[in-house]
């Protein structure tokens, strides 16, 4: 995907030397970095006593978790020599990511990519994460695709009883809506009851989240394609909206809303997975070779 065509030409500019751009003090930042070409590092204060360092490639957006959240980690972001970047004002990196689905898309997958590499515990080039790859969308379901549109149309942005029968499935206590490093890529919209998400890491197991109504599960897998991060338990009797990648692409698309909860949501995970570095051993922390 060619970012640059969703940016002026006028506000590209590009780096002699090492360059800090960005200063964070746990505001919300008012300018998210567009990395186009080169590398760029961002120093995240955890702790007084921890720093944790994130490197980024082309076509990264670095900033994009504090600007959904509201707030940042102190630190601050710069680019390598040779780079080519924009300092993009939120204000219009909302406005073309409410116009540009495309454009919203690939924010999603850059925040599924961070996740990832917090995952991780082998080499990120490993986890081939650098290189956003063209995904295919199948057709969707011509009922689905139909009720949706007119959804569009409508004062509420809120699912019609005959989609949602069409579209609900209920799961016992104990059953698994998927599990870790499985391939598959439905994704849930959770309507009754609660989940549990589980992540095994270095053969331990442990428990990293808990979802309720109104949320939804399985968001990364559908625009990556990688396998599942985690196993997801039901808690209770669940009712779960299950969409296939087809036919939540199309709903991503005609309804901002859902967009924007599923940017937050991601963004959540994100900081999520920096909470949990506060206090785990960095040894065996991703380091990218190049």
């Amino acid at each position: 995907m060619e970012l640059k065509k969703y940016v002026r030409r006028g506000i590209i500019s590009e780096s002699e030397a090492y360059m800090t751009l960005l200063r964070y003090d746990g505001a919300a930042p008012d300018k998210i970095l567009l990395l186009l070409e080169g590398r760029a590092r961002r120093r995240i204060r955890l702790t007084s006593a921890r720093t944790l360092y994130e490197n980024y490639y082309p076509e990264a957006f670095v900033g994009l978790e504090d600007y959904l959240l509201g707030k940042s980690r102190p630190g601050a972001a710069g680019v390598y020599p040779g780079s080519h970047y924009v300092l993009w004002s939120v204000d219009d990196f909302s406005n073309a990511l409410s116009m540009h689905p495309e454009l919203a898309r690939r924010a999603i997958f850059e925040l599924s990519r961070r996740i990832r590499i917090y995952d991780a515990h082998e080499r990120t080039t490993d986890l081939d994460l650098r290189q956003d790859r063209e995904i295919e969308v199948g057709t969707p379901d011509a009922e689905l695709a139909d009720a949706l549109y007119e959804m569009s149309f409508a004062d509420e942005d809120n699912f019609p009883p005959h989609l949602v029968e069409k579209l609900k499935h209920t799961f016992q206590a104990g059953d698994y809506l998927m599990r870790q490093a499985e391939s598959s890529f439905e994704l849930y919209i959770l309507l009754s009851g609660h989940v549990s998400v589980h992540q095994t890491t270095d053969g331990e197991r442990r428990k990293i989240d808990e979802l309720a109504a109104g949320e939804m599960v399985g968001e990364m897998a559908q625009f990556d394609r990688m396998p599942r991060s985690a196993d997801v338990i039901a808690e209770e009797t669940v009712e779960a909206l299950v969409f296939a990648p087809e036919d939540f692409h199309m709903l991503f698309q005609l309804h901002p809303r859902w967009t924007q909860q599923l940017l937050t949501t991601l963004a959540h995970r994100v900081e999520q997975r920096r909470e949990a570095f506060e206090s785990a051993d960095l040894r065996n922390f991703p380091r990218p070779d190049r």
